[in-house]
Order: structure tokens, then sequence, then C-alpha cells
């Protein structure tokens, strides 16, 4: 189940739901499973990969932080400040696209490592938004609902077509 890992559709019902919270010990080798978001990460790219993003209901997600890797179980919002940043943001989950999102700027959050250890950090910059991107993956949310109804809507015909186009690619053999 874990080996051949892919990423699933953007319409994936995962994609859509609240996963609930991810408990210790699991009947999932929970190393393994960061492993494999990190490798997956890696291979498309990504600065951040969420399980339900491959088709696993589990409450972990994976974001590249600068010199390391950070591996986040249930990862949780603590404080986020006032001061907002308006940046593009593109999705492992939605190739190609990229829509302008304002999110907090700088974060307090709680989250676990893969032992069950509890950490609490401040994030900013681009690792808050990252963080905040891979925790709406965990609540259900799509990173165009986030966007304004102008640019989402933008963004809903631009998509329509990259489906097309990479669903082309694939045909013939390029891209994932």
């Amino acid at each position: 189940m874990i080996e051949n890992l892919t990423l699933v559709p953007d319409d994936h019902p995962l994609l859509s739901q609240t996963l609930p919270n991810y408990e210790f010990p699991a009947d999932v080798d929970t190393v393994m499973v960061a492993n494999k978001l990190a490798e997956l990460m890696f291979k498309y790219n990504g600065i951040g990969l969420s399980a339900n993003q491959v088709g696993l209901p589990y409450r972990i997600f994976v974001m590249r932080t600068a010199p390391n890797l950070t591996v986040c179980v249930n990862p949780r919002l603590v404080d986020v400040s006032q001061d907002v940043a308006l940046l593009e943001e593109g999705c492992l989950s939605y190739p190609g696209l990229h829509v302008k999102i304002k999110r907090a700027a700088h974060i307090k959050v709680r989250y676990q490592t893969v032992t069950g250890e509890t950490v609490t950090e401040k994030f900013t910059g681009l690792t808050a938004r990252v963080f905040q991107h891979e925790l709406d993956h965990m609540n259900g949310v799509n990173f165009m609902d986030r966007a304004g109804t102008m640019a989402k809507e933008i963004a809903m015909r631009k998509w329509g077509k990259l489906k097309k186009l990479n669903k082309l690619k694939r045909k013939f053999g390029y891209g994932r």
C-alpha cells in the first residue's frame, strides 16, 4: 500500500475531508509514511506534501525547511499574526496552477514528530505559508478556496484547461 504511492487526482474524496488525528502507536510505520511523502515531494519538486494528496488518510505532512525536512503529525495552529502576505501559491494536486492567496505572515504551531513527541514552533515567511497550505489539505480546504472571488473564477477556468493539457501530456508519455 505505501510502496506504490502516487499523487491522487484533484477530485479525490480525501482531498475534501477533514482527516482525524493520527493515533500513536499506529498500525502503519510513521517513519515509512514520512519517508515516502518526502520522496514524492522531492520527485515532483514540491515544498510540501500531505498524506491525503497520495491517498493516505493520515494527518501527516512533510515540508522543506532550510536546511532540513520537517515532518508534522497532527499539526495545528496555536496563534496567527494579524500581518498577512499575499503571494502566489501552487499545489502538487493542481500542477501548473498558481493563485494569489493571503495567509498569516507569522504563525505559532504545534505538531508531533514521527516518534510522537510534541513540538511547538514559530514559523515565518515561506515556512509559515507551506505549513498553513498543508494544514488546509488535512482540513479538506482547497487552496483555491482561499483566493478572492475573481481570482478563484480565473483559476478554475485555467485549471480546466491545464487538466486537459496534463491529460494529453500523460497520454503521450510526458509528465506524471
